[in-house]
């Protein structure tokens, strides 16, 4: 999953609105336990679904 996203990002044009739907596809396929811990530590106000201690 984390490998996905990243290649879309560094794939460029439209890729906001791309990540956006491959982000809730493979949420969906995943989980939300999927999501890297790092990724959800570096956000200021974490949506509380997804908040790790």
């Amino acid at each position: 999953m984390e490998a996905g996203l990243i290649a879309n990002t560094n794939l460029g044009g439209d890729n906001a609105g791309r990540g956006a739907v491959l982000g809730a596809l493979l949420g969906a396929a995943n989980g939300d336990g999927s999501f890297p811990a790092s990724w959800i530590g570096g956000l200021r106000h974490p949506p509380p679904d997804l908040h790790r201690d």
